[in-house]
């Protein structure tokens, strides 16, 4: 301990363990106080300084780089790397004209009526964009070139005025049909996501067998439904509804994500439906396959309606 006014010194044990041949190096750049003395503790002589009560020297820390800033350089790479893999969409319809589509038109009706169905104006499709109301207008397709397997195909459509025969008294009607596995028949072979005034999301399986959640009282879509299988290669048309109904006036939003042979549906950016399987008629095998491809179609089903900013998307592995 110390005598007359001098503080008393910390036990040797408790001071920073550095011997006089080392603290040069621990403090490089601090002087000893004058009242520090050596002493012994019961533990032995420890050779080791002591320090009056607030003077003891503290040992410099190498910076710390705050947990925060790591986090946020850690996800900004991660979401750049993210960003720069995904691909980008790809314009289905270019705007100008249909020269990436093809026209199908029920039986019976003449190649030149397809410039009557479909037109291109200001960077959207018109469907009967001069039909008189009520008249009978024919149904029809316009169809992709090329198949697609797993995408997500995203488009706008709005409704027109007016409605013709053979719907003319019935609510405005039009869909997109994918996963084709029949050509030039209205309407062919393939699943839908229906397009339809009140009813758009519900799914109709066209000549093919599909499975999809189903709530057990309401009957329409759940995720937490129980799977039902319906259609089939001897059932031209079977029906799953849909959840709920988000369509708005003026422009909607429709984005399908097709995966192989499963599908979702959304609406505004609501769920509205689900595949969970889509399988079809094989007749050389005499069984039931996988449908896990196929081309698109936008339906000109009676009713005026207008497509624009259709673009596809494909799923990353």
């Amino acid at each position: 301990m110390g005598s007359g006014n001098s503080r008393p010194c910390i036990s040797t044990w408790a001071a920073p363990i550095c011997s006089p041949a080392t603290r040069e190096r621990c403090w490089p750049d601090r002087d000893f106080p004058t009242a520090c003395k050596r002493q012994s503790s019961s533990f032995g002589d420890t050779n080791q300084p002591t320090f009056p009560e607030n003077t003891r020297p503290r040992i410099r820390q190498p910076p710390q780089t705050p947990m925060k800033l790591i986090r946020f350089i850690t996800f900004s790479a991660l979401f750049v790397a993210v960003m720069s893999a995904a691909p980008a969409p790809t314009p289905l319809f270019n705007g100008r004209d249909l020269t990436d589509w093809e026209i199908w038109l029920e039986k019976g009706v003449e190649p030149t009526e397809a410039a009557k169905i479909f037109t291109v104006a200001d960077g959207v499709i018109h469907v009967y964009p001069q039909a008189k109301a009520g008249a009978r207008q024919p149904f029809g397709g316009l169809v992709t070139k090329q198949s697609y397997s797993r995408y997500v195909l995203q488009l706008e459509y709005r409704w027109g005025e007016h409605k013709f025969a053979p719907r003319a008294e019935a609510v405005r009607d039009a869909g997109v049909l994918f996963h084709l596995h029949e050509t030039n028949v209205i309407w062919p072979a393939s699943v839908e996501c229906q397009i339809q005034e009140g009813d758009t999301g519900d799914l109709w399986a066209i000549q093919t067998r599909v499975t999809s959640p189903v709530q057990n009282v309401i009957r329409n879509y759940s995720e937490r439904g129980t799977p039902e299988t319906r259609g089939g290669k001897d059932a031209r048309f079977a029906r799953f509804h849909r959840s709920y109904c988000h369509e708005q006036p003026g422009w909607n939003k429709l984005e399908l994500t097709v995966d192989g042979a499963t599908a979702v549906f959304r609406v505004n950016g609501y769920v509205v439906n689900a595949v969970t399987s889509m399988e079809r008629w094989d007749a050389a095998t005499q069984t039931y396959v996988p449908l896990t491809f196929g081309r698109i179609l936008l339906q000109a089903e009676g009713a005026e309606v207008f497509y624009r900013n259709i673009t596809i998307t494909p799923l990353t592995p």
